[in-house]
């Protein structure tokens, strides 16, 4: 994927800087990092080949993504 495509800078990004003291909070990345999880994948190379199989992958996630969803 180019470099300058929005999925890529999506997945990408970290801000600069310090958060204030607290919760951290729930980001985009973070959410998603958690459904990878809970589908199985150890890292998003595995989700990315995966992916690449389109029949395999939409099997995968028509169903509900998260558990909880059921």
């Amino acid at each position: 994927m180019d470099h300058h495509q929005n999925p890529h800078i999506a997945l990408t990004w970290a801000p600069e800087g310090k958060r204030s003291r607290g919760r951290p909070k729930e980001t985009w990345r973070r959410t998603v990092e958690v459904e990878r999880q809970k589908m199985g994948f150890a890292t998003w190379m595995e989700a990315v080949t995966a992916a690449r199989n389109r029949v395999e992958w939409r099997k995968q996630v028509n169903g509900p993504i998260l558990p909880e969803e059921s």
